[in-house]
């Protein structure tokens, strides 16, 4: 039993890390497009 609910965390944890880099790395792509798009505009007016 304590070698199950051992592996049934190990695991858990696992899927937790997994899941928080996919968002961190969604939220950096969110972060890169916007300032893309942001950064566009910009570049036009200074031109």
């Amino acid at each position: 039993m304590l070698l199950f609910t051992r592996t049934d965390g190990f695991l858990l944890v696992l899927v937790l890390v997994l899941v928080l880099v996919l968002v961190l790395v969604l939220l950096l792509l969110l972060v890169l497009v916007l300032v893309l798009v942001l950064d566009c505009p910009t570049h036009r007016r200074d031109e």
